[in-house]
């Protein structure tokens, strides 16, 4: 019989937590376990579609904030009339607190909360600062597993002490071969983009604040000015996405600046680029930046980008408090390596997501890694 599996995760679309939330079943030997995932908000997210035909149940309720109530009632609830399960696995940072509480009033033997974060919020208010202390008693004393992608992650959510005693690291896998550079796939995209004899300036992820892309097309408006066939090329879509449209527009940056959305070639995309950038504010690891490295592509990227990413010598660190001029200067010398030995060199480091099935297979049989 199979073990029920719930995941708990915001949205399943583009992103380094819900890659990971999604890798999990479609690396995970799906004769032993069937997968049920909890979404937030009405919103279909881009890769719901493939999850459920491979076999997932995507079931949405509401978003926790603002009325914590409903959300509790809800999944209390979806535990036990589509339960019973065998296991609970969160990967929503504090609220993960109460995910945990309710799997233990209803029975479930294996909880696993999973870090994806070194930070929650920017500038963390009075009230944000309690909450955080009574979600993280909650997940200390219901989880039954400690999970993060790097040990700053783990540390942040769940004490150092704790972690470094109790936790599990689970890598965030990727296909590396998938990213292995292409030069026909490049041609083709760039091609296609219009940017064929361009100097591209790549990044992949949500378009969200903690990401810091506002500074990121500063940055590009430099770059332009130095050399006007530079393009920035933004994957992946978001709540700041609005906010970044009229930026470029009141930049006059339109004809150089592509949004591409959601996409479901980002390997492709990355073949496409010549340099990748990651100006995050805070980052748990940075899924993102190992598919980078495994492409060959240098990365520039923040001092907050924890160091558990840094697999390769493309990576090019700039402090946040560093200027435009800097940033620019560095983005605008990079140079590109499509050698394969990038690609080696993730599988090497343990990132290849053939791994990631049996780490979680592991963990769900409750046998050591």
């Amino acid at each position: 019989m199979k073990k029920k599996v719930l995941q708990v995760i915001g949205v399943l679309t583009i992103g380094g937590a819900e890659t990971v939330a999604m890798n999990l079943f479609r690396y995970i030997d799906k004769d032993k376990f069937e997968f049920h995932y909890i979404v937030f908000g009405d919103k279909i997210g881009s890769c719901e579609g493939e999850m459920i035909n491979i076999g997932a149940k995507i079931i949405h309720v509401n978003r926790p904030w603002p009325n914590y109530f409903i959300f509790c009632r809800q999944l209390d609830q979806i535990i036990k009339e589509n339960g019973p399960y065998d296991i609970v696995h969160s990967h929503t940072l504090f609220n993960s607190g109460f995910v945990m509480k309710i799997a233990a009033k209803n029975g479930v033997r294996c909880r696993v909360s999973h870090s994806h974060s070194t930070q929650n919020k920017v500038n963390g208010s009075f009230i944000l600062k309690i909450y955080e202390k009574v979600m993280r008693y909650l997940i200390i004393k219901y989880s039954t597993h400690y999970a993060a992608c790097g040990a700053a992650a783990g540390n942040y959510l769940f004490g150092e002490k704790l972690f470094g005693g109790e936790g599990i690291i689970i890598k965030n896998g990727i296909d590396a071969e998938k990213y292995k550079f292409n030069y026909n796939i490049r041609r083709i995209i760039r091609k296609d983009l219009n940017i064929s004899d361009c100097f591209v300036i790549g990044y992949v992820g949500h378009l969200a604040a903690v990401k810091n892309l506002d500074f990121l097309i500063d940055v590009f408006k430099q770059i332009y000015m130095l050399n006007p066939s530079a393009v920035l090329l933004l994957v992946g879509d978001g709540d700041e996405k609005i906010k970044l449209e009229n930026k470029i527009k009141e930049f006059g940056l339109e004809e150089n600046v592509i949004m591409t959305g959601n996409v479901s070639n980002v390997n492709e995309m990355l073949s496409a680029m010549d340099v990748f950038v990651f100006p995050s504010l805070f980052e748990g690891l940075g899924m993102a930046l190992i598919e980078a490295q495994a492409n060959g592509l240098p990365c520039i990227v923040s001092d907050a980008v924890p160091e558990d990413a840094f697999i390769t010598d493309l990576i090019k660190t700039i402090s946040l408090n560093s200027t435009i001029k800097l940033w620019s200067d560095t983005i605008i010398n990079a140079k590109r390596n499509n050698s394969s030995v990038y690609c080696e060199r993730v599988i090497k480091e343990g990132y290849d997501v053939s791994l990631i099935g049996r780490n979680i297979e592991a963990i769900y049989e409750n046998k050591n890694l």
